[in-house]
This record gives structure tokens, sequence and C-alpha cells, in this order.
């Protein structure tokens, strides 16, 4: 009994989770108004592996991605047209 249930912990420990940033996360007041009129996000220090609902945030400015683990690929699917700055990202391969 005892090495079945030690078994099933080792193997729910070895599941590897995406961890996703949302930008909603971070904002006060989670609505569309927020959204639209949000220019700076800080989602440094997260160990972010994937980023939703950033089409929500047409006028983000400035992403703060420091100490994650964002790949090229999922930066790109990003579509803030607006963007200018991505502060602290460094990309790695998939």
């Amino acid at each position: 009994m005892q090495s079945t249930f030690t078994h099933l912990i080792k193997r729910s420990l070895d599941i590897k989770q995406t961890t996703v940033g949302d930008p909603f996360e971070v904002l006060p007041v989670k609505n569309s108004k927020n959204a639209k009129n949000c220019t700076e996000i800080h989602l440094a220090d997260r160990g972010l592996q994937e980023l939703i609902n950033f089409d929500k945030f047409p006028n983000l400015e400035c992403l703060w991605l420091n100490n994650n683990k964002v790949s090229i690929h999922l930066y790109s699917s990003i579509s803030c047209e607006s963007l200018k700055k991505l502060k602290g990202w460094t990309p790695i391969s998939v």
C-alpha cells in the first residue's frame, strides 16, 4: 500500500504543468474598459510558459516578462500592434 501511494505521489510530481500568463491577473478591476486603457503590464518572475488574452489589450505599449520561460513562438502570437517595449524578455528555443 505504501509503495503504491509513493508511486502515485511521484507520478503526480512528474506531470509538467504549463504556467499561463494572463494580463487580467494584474488589473485591479478586471474589465474590458481597463484592459483597453492599459498601456503597461508587469508579468515578471512568474515562470510563465504561455501568454493569453493579449488581444483584449489593444493599447499595450510596454510588457515586462523578466525571468519567464516564454518561447519566441508564443511571443509572436501576442497581437498588440501598439507594443513598443518588451522589457527583460530572453527568448528560449522550442
